[in-house]
């Protein structure tokens, strides 16, 4: 499967564990990216446990809390199996925070 924006996975690191409450991110990246080859990596969002203390927090119901401070990347051919798809008000939540902080850091 190819990852799509708004798509919650579960994924493996290279050392077999992960980081990750749940082994789960969102991927956040739009369309065009999900047709890179499986190394390429893709944008994401790690979920946090516990509420991240920012106003830029979006509540990911079953799954945590994400801000777009914790953006990173995952690396496609990681993506082991996708559990879950945002509703479309979350979704544009998570997107409109990743928005404000890329517009404001690209300043």
């Amino acid at each position: 499967m190819t990852p799509h924006w708004g798509e919650i996975w579960r994924y493996e690191s290279a050392s077999g564990v992960t980081s990750l409450p749940g082994y789960h991110l969102i991927i956040a990246s739009d369309d065009a990216m999900a047709y890179n080859p499986p190394t390429v990596p893709t944008l994401a969002i790690y979920p946090s446990d516990k509420h991240p203390d920012t106003i830029l927090a979006v509540t990911i119901p079953g799954y945590g809390w994400v801000t777009p401070l914790r953006l990173g990347y995952a690396v496609p051919s990681r993506l082991t199996e996708r559990v879950a798809v945002l509703d479309e008000d979350t979704a544009e939540a998570v997107e409109l925070r990743i928005r404000a902080v890329l517009t404001r850091t690209g300043r």
